[in-house]
């Protein structure tokens, strides 16, 4: 997740995180929660260690800087992990002039030099590994953030680095590629969106769903539109775009709450949660039947059987009885959602309207081991209504 080029690690979000490692360390055994700590600890004390005072050149001569970190500092993403200082990676077909600048920090991030970078006009978008930020700002204002004393280093954040790694090495080849669909990230959800959408249609390409309220826009191109699309101002990231597949077929996950009801009487009562899938709304194994939200009102098999996990009674079988059987549920049937709706816009009905105290669904993307856009998406849903959500992660059976 480090190596990304597009990470929502603000610092509101990495509170949250470290956040829930303290909850995680209080609820483990002693043992485990003691060797978390010492962990946590001797990072930060290595994070904090003194640091050897640089100089580092620019147009005007030596520049006194903050204290930079012993050894190279480098920027980690999908295209390629390097020091912008030394070298630089980018082919010269994956290159183009854009308001879209990486600006590495010579040391890790604070407020003063965020609040001092913008004071230049410049927007802050994103942040990237090692110590830097994508940034949006003209030439000129560039150009008075390079002579900020805390920056490291600036330079163009390249569609090489916006694309997925086997798109960025086909156009690199020059190969062709077919018309498809594509994820595209925006830099921001709230405002980008209407210019992306007529720029893409200007050079021909389709837009699918501009998905409102989420941070993607999916859409067709072809290679050369592809090439384009890449290089646009509002665009943080594109990956390719895949169909949903199911994940859980015929098993329910165990989660302990027999014991939880034999020692506590939990079974879910005044509880209210969210099925991501299709439901028998008014199946007998439900003690209340399930309110749609967001969708048709159509059963799937697949989301039944998750239903089940989460709320079923047992009337079929005993041994099938849900986690939470007395809670009061809702579902939202992913393949038929109401048109123009995003899963963000879904979950912020489902966390304001229904009230639900969480979501779950054993659906997905193509199976992959790298972050990607949708990967994101999940995180920006999560962090922008503050719902616990488990998602199955799928498995190819090996």
């Amino acid at each position: 997740m480090d190596e990304q080029p597009f990470a929502a690690h603000e610092r509101s979000r990495s509170r949250a995180y470290l956040a829930r490692i303290s909850s995680l360390a209080l609820r483990a055994a002693p043992t485990r929660a003691l060797l978390l700590t010492l962990a946590t600890t001797a990072a930060l004390q290595a994070q904090d260690r003194p640091l050897d005072r640089t100089l580092v050149r620019s147009d005007r001569g030596p520049v006194a800087q903050e204290p930079e970190r012993a050894g190279p500092q480098l920027l980690r993403l999908r295209y390629a992990t390097f020091d912008p200082l030394l070298a630089n990676p980018v082919e010269p077909a994956l290159a183009a002039a854009t308001n879209l600048y990486i600006v590495q920090f010579v040391g890790l991030p604070t407020e003063d030099w965020r609040a001092a970078l913008q004071a230049t006009g410049a927007t802050i978008h994103s942040y990237l590994p090692d110590h830097a930020y994508v940034v949006r700002m003209p030439q000129a204002v560039a150009q008075q953030a390079a002579r900020l004393p805390f920056v490291r280093w600036l330079g163009s954040y390249a569609p090489a680095f916006r694309l997925e790694p086997q798109l960025a090495a086909a156009l690199a080849l020059g190969q062709p590629l077919k018309k498809q669909r594509y994820n595209v990230v925006v830099c921001d959800k709230h405002t980008d969106k209407p210019a992306l959408q007529a720029r893409i249609q200007a050079i021909g390409g389709t837009v699918d769903d501009l998905l409102e309220g989420s941070i993607l826009v999916e859409a067709t191109l072809d290679g050369a539109q592809l090439r384009k699309v890449a290089a646009f101002d509002e665009v943080l990231w594109i990956d390719v775009w895949t169909e949903p597949e199911l994940d859980m077929d015929n098993a329910r996950i165990q989660g302990g709450g027999n014991y939880v009801e034999s020692v506590a009487g939990y079974s879910g009562a005044g509880v209210r949660g969210h099925i991501y899938e299709g439901v028998e709304f008014d199946h007998p194994d439900f003690n209340t039947p399930l309110t749609v939200t967001q969708s048709c009102n159509s059963a799937e098999r697949h989301g039944h059987c998750t239903a089940g996990i989460v709320f079923g009674n047992g009337t079929s079988a005993a041994q099938a009885r849900g986690m939470a059987p007395d809670a009061i549920g809702f579902f939202t049937n992913y393949s038929c959602v109401n048109s123009g709706l995003s899963r963000n816009a879904v979950i912020n009905a489902v966390v304001n309207t229904n009230q639900c105290m969480f979501t779950t669904a054993s659906w997905g993307s193509g199976r992959t081991r790298s972050y990607t856009s949708i990967s994101a998406d999940a995180d920006d849903v999560v962090f922008d209504h503050r719902i616990p959500w488990t998602q199955s992660q799928s498995n190819a059976g090996n």
